[in-house]
Formats: structure tokens, C-alpha cells, sequence
């Protein structure tokens, strides 16, 4: 399995290229999880490998999670008016507990909602820091993406600060990059004339523009 040099990097990217994000099917393909990225059964960050796994993607914004969030910070909504206390009322009907064994929807907002709140008051505050400028000594935290074949940065993890940054309009967040696609690093490294690549060196043709 091939990897890219310092694979945990951060890279700066504009809010505006992360716009769909790998589909329930490609997470089938590999376990695109922060904190456990597997691919058969091999824990890895920042690999290159090939496949179809990139073709069949979602809209970013058409997730729960960022309507439930715009719903909360842009319409000023309560939690209880979003779709999260849908999703809460229905495990409640089917399992008698939602996530985390809550049984009633103050637990969840304690144990899960709340700290979004205090999230996006902290960045309009402070605007959006990396896990670095926060001193919390991991990067388990950053909003996570895929490269693509075409050099599409497609979402896999971090949806609720990634969607704070959308709906607050801000310009670059860091990300790491957990997989990139073969076809994307071998056009790269002819490009570049490079044989190793970093996320940061790599990352330049798309915050460019300049692929084909």
C-alpha cells in the first residue's frame, strides 16, 4: 500500500471546493472513519489507492446534519424544531433510547447538541481555528476529506464544523486529507516532475484551478 509523505498534514482549502461527499456505498469500500480509517482490516492515513470508490458521491448540503444546523443558526430554530429530535423520536419509538442511551431529548441536547452551540459561538467569536491553534494535540477533530480521480475534495468527516463553516461564510479551513486517488497522484507527480509527495505539495493543482 502506498502513502503520501507526512500524510497528517494540514492543508488550507476554500469552504467552496468541498461541495459533495463519498456515499454510503464508498464507505463500504473502506472505512472512512476519523480516528479508524481501515481498509482491509489496515489502518491507514493519507494512502493512495485506485478504484471506482470515488464516483458515486452525495451533495454535502443535503445532509442532516447541515440542515439541522442551519435550521438552528441561521432560521434561529430551537434544537427541538430540527430534524435531530425527528431522528431522536424515532429511536426512542423503535429502541425505547436514542444515541448514547439518552432517553429524553434534554439528555441528547446535554450529551451531543450543546456543543455545537458553543462551537459556532466560539468561531463567530474567534473566527475557525485549526486543532493546532486550539492546542488540543490531535488532529482527530479537523474536517476530513477524500481526492479524487478529477481532483474533487470530497467530505468524509467533520460535518458539523464544515457546516459551521459554510453557513458562516468563512473563506479556508484546514483539512486532512485521509485518501487520495492513484490516477490524481500520478497526474500530480508527472505534472510536478516530483516523485514524493507531501498534502501540501500536492493539494497545489486544485487550489490552483489547474487541472485539466
Amino acid at each position: 500500500m502506498e502513502f503520501i509523505q507526512n500524510p497528517m498534514e494540514t492543508v488550507s482549502v476554500p469552504v467552496t471546493m468541498i461541495n459533495n461527499s463519498v456515499t454510503g456505498a464508498n464507505r463500504r469500500n473502506f472505512n472512512l472513519r476519523r480516528k479508524k480509517l481501515i481498509f482491509n482490516n489496515i489502518r491507514v492515513k493519507g494512502a493512495i489507492f485506485n478504484g471506482d470508490w470515488d464516483l458515486d458521491k452525495e451533495c454535502f448540503i443535503n445532509k442532516a446534519a447541515y440542515g439541522a444546523l442551519n435550521k438552528r443558526f441561521v432560521e434561529n430554530s430551537k434544537w427541538e424544531d430540527t430534524q435531530y429530535f425527528k431522528h431522536f423520536q424515532d429511536d426512542l419509538k423503535k429502541n425505547g433510547q436514542s444515541r448514547g442511551g439518552t432517553t429524553s431529548f434534554d439528555q441528547f441536547k446535554a450529551k451531543y447538541l450543546n456543543k455545537w452551540d458553543i462551537l459556532y459561538e466560539n468561531i463567530v467569536q474567534q473566527g475557525y481555528k485549526s486543532q493546532v491553534e486550539l492546542k488540543s494535540g490531535s488532529y482527530d477533530y479537523e474536517v476530513e476529506v477524500v481526492v479524487s480521480r478529477e481532483g474533487e475534495l470530497l467530505f468524509v468527516s467533520g460535518k458539523h464544523r464544515l457546516s459551521i463553516a459554510k453557513l458562516l461564510n468563512i473563506k479556508n479551513i484546514p483539512v486532512v486529507v485521509n485518501v487520495w486517488h492513484e490516477k490524481y497522484i500520478r497526474w500530480v507527480k508527472q505534472s510536478l516532475k516530483l516523485g514524493k509527495l507531501t498534502p501540501a505539495i500536492a493539494i497545489i493543482p486544485i487550489i490552483r484551478g489547474e487541472l485539466k
